[in-house]
């Protein structure tokens, strides 16, 4: 079988991470060859950079953000996801081209032409599903965190589910929008058949 990149997008507490792993469990009942992965990475050191200085507010540079995340895809790609995929393996990733679009595009203001032209460098994945879920529901889900990070708020949130929808209007990938609102194992149903379709099953 050709090797598929399928991403999972949305906002926080859409339930992106627990959705991803459904579906790992699916492809393993499957024995369907697969990965699971997540940006920004920890295998390159950049993920730390990026949690300890960008996500906890001490450098809140928009192309610092840009840049530190598209070094980090770049890396990313070379080391496990292209080399996965020429193994014919399925490659599963929390996050990816969207979140670089919605994050330092529609929140913290870089121009979209600028962002989509560095993005536009990367490989496009095989399918995008985005996980919608309203910015309130999020929020009731996000209560039980002892931390948050600083675009954990309902303005931020509702921000960035609008630009998330935006972006699937305008892109040429292959999307499909779910409902996040789901219980855990209807989300998933919908997420596998979506990924069914591109597999050929």
């Amino acid at each position: 079988m050709t090797g598929k990149f399928v991403v999972f997008e949305g906002i926080e507490c859409s339930g992106k991470s627990s959705c991803l792993e459904e579906v790992s469990k699916y492809l393993t009942e499957k024995n369907i060859q697969h990965i699971k992965t997540q940006e920004p990475n920890e295998k390159y050191g950049i993920r730390n950079l990026i949690k300890k200085e960008i996500l906890s507010g001490h450098i809140s540079d928009p192309l610092t953000d840009l840049f530190a995340f598209s070094l980090d895809r770049e890396l990313h790609l070379k080391n496990e996801i292209i080399p996965a995929l020429a193994k014919g393996l399925v490659v599963l990733c929390d996050r990816y081209l969207y979140s670089t679009i919605a994050y330092q595009g529609y929140v913290q203001g870089l121009p979209l032409s600028y962002i989509k032209t560095v993005q536009n460098a990367f490989m496009r994945p095989d399918l995008t599903l985005l996980l919608d879920l309203p910015a309130e529901v999020a929020m009731e889900r996000m209560s039980s965190r002892t931390k948050k990070e600083k675009y954990d708020d309902l303005d931020s949130l509702r921000v960035l589910r609008e630009a998330y929808l935006d972006i699937v209007k305008t892109s040429k990938d292959k999307v499909e929008i779910l409902d996040a609102t789901l219980p855990r194992d209807k989300l998933a149903q919908q997420a596998i058949k979506a990924i069914n379709e591109v597999l050929g099953l």
